[in-house]
């Protein structure tokens, strides 16, 4: 089977300098013998297996964690290094990026970073409360990301984890990036994929008050800022009314497509070389494929590929669905494990598209905001996307009653039933594992010998 991996995802470090609360407890990662750095020989092993199996001309490395920076500067100097050995011998391209949480960067690293033309995204959940309650080290965060800004002369990309914490406070939030002059990020919904973390979870009335709370926001400011994730959904919105696309279209690369590029444009490999489709899907044992050095890897992989595709079969009910119009089908990831992700996006998306049938104007605009915006990206004019732009009123009308029109048009056929938006899923305790955390954090443990020796005790 043909491999077209565009971008491998290589957790370069398998640990973390913080501790948010809807992450891997740190215990965990220490006991699977993850707290350490990538060797050099993995890393090359898997850039082998990369390289000579894709059909594309250019591969993004993206280096992920834990923290990616933990790794430190001189394997990173190594990791560049090999990339375009291992990418001039194949005859292909090779890019470099992170996601990282910003607070090892400094000036100078900032700068090594600009240098090898690294793309470097940033996790920041919202302002200084939000961010504080979740994550922490906030400050140092923004000082990283000062640092970046500055080194790059743009603002890095922001990627937000929408938990219960943050979901109701959407609006705050896209006001507090767009105050860092940031102009796109992305709003990732938090599954609950194991017990001890499924009190953060936003459940599905949460969620899509997150959806439409970003949808209004975003509408209204001008094309200054934009969330990936929605710019991606309205304009598969547009496409399936305007010129027929169907909605479970296959072959995107996008997240949340129908068939996303999981397994076949993306590979995933953890510290010690074991493979996933994708960086989500290491949270399931089950979805391993294998280890880059297997004598059959590649038999595993195409394998995996054929069984993600049958995973992806839509139901029935889907296909008869209304909402499938602005329906992502969740993460694919986690609809093949266990977990609410794939219950709590269904029934947020059933009140999103009742919510978005009386918001066309409001599609209209960012469809036409993502217009402008593309067009800006090909000559690479990042004053003028800061600037914003006003879309001629007319415009936004126009394309409003277009969609208005297919839009009661398709409601209208019969193989769509309209009582399927009123089933609803609902929250299930028992689709999320129960993982028990019979070690205590290194912190717990520092605090209870302290208190140990105040009492005495040895």
């Amino acid at each position: 089977m043909e491999k077209q991996t565009r971008m491998v995802v290589v957790e370069n470090f398998g640990s973390c300098n913080m501790r948010c609360t809807y992450c891997f407890p740190e215990h965990m990662w220490q006991r699977q013998g993850h707290h350490r750095t990538m060797s050099e020989e993995t890393y090359r092993g898997i850039l082998e297996a990369t390289f000579s199996t894709t059909s594309a001309d250019s591969v993004d490395v993206r280096f992920a964690g834990g923290e990616p920076l933990l790794a430190g500067r001189p394997w990173l100097e190594m990791a560049f290094r090999v990339g375009r050995e291992i990418a001039d011998r194949y005859g292909k391209q090779v890019t470099f990026s992170m996601q990282t949480n910003a607070t090892m960067v400094t000036p100078k690293l900032a700068q090594f970073l600009v240098d090898n033309n690294v793309n470097v995204g940033v996790s920041l959940d919202g302002d200084h409360e939000i961010n504080e309650a979740v994550r922490g080290h906030t400050d140092q965060t923004l000082a990283g990301f000062r640092y970046l800004s500055e080194a790059r002369g743009r603002r890095p990309g922001v990627i937000v984890t929408v938990t219960r914490c943050n979901a109701r406070r959407m609006r705050q939030t896209v006001a507090y990036l767009e105050s860092l002059d940031v102009v796109l990020f992305r709003a990732n919904q938090m599954g609950a994929a194991a017990s001890w973390n499924a009190h953060a979870a936003p459940r599905a009335e949460e969620w899509a008050a997150a959806r439409q709370d970003i949808f209004e926001e975003i509408a209204a400011r001008r094309g200054r800022i934009m969330e990936f994730n929605l710019g991606q959904a309205v304009i598969k919105f547009v496409r399936i009314l305007l010129e027929g696309v169907s909605p479970f279209a296959s072959g995107g690369d996008n997240c949340c497509d129908m068939r996303c590029g999981a397994g076949r444009q993306l590979m995933y490999f953890d510290q010690k070389g074991h493979a996933y489709p994708c960086p989500r899907a290491n949270v399931t044992a089950t979805a391993r494929i294998g280890h880059y050095a297997d004598k059959h890897f590649e038999r595993q992989w195409d394998e995996t590929i054929r069984q993600l595709d049958a995973a992806m079969t839509v139901p029935l009910e889907c296909r008869q669905c209304p909402a499938q119009f602005v329906c992502d089908y969740g993460c694919h990831a986690f609809n093949v494990a266990h977990g609410n992700f794939f219950e709590v996006n269904c029934d947020a998306t059933k009140d999103y598209f009742h919510w978005i049938k009386t918001h066309l104007e409001e599609v209209a605009r960012i469809f036409l905001y993502n217009v402008w915006r593309e067009q800006l990206k090909v000559v690479d004019d990042y004053e003028a996307l800061q600037g914003g732009v006003d879309v001629p009123t007319h415009l936004v009308i126009d394309l409003a009653e277009q969609l208005r029109q297919r839009l009661a048009e398709r409601l209208a056929r019969q193989d769509l039933v309209p009582e399927i938006l009123e089933r609803r899923y609902g929250w299930r305790d028992d689709r999320i594992p129960l993982t028990v955390i019979d070690r205590p954090r290194a912190s717990e443990r520092l605090e209870r010998r302290k208190s140990a020796l105040k009492g005495g005790g040895s």
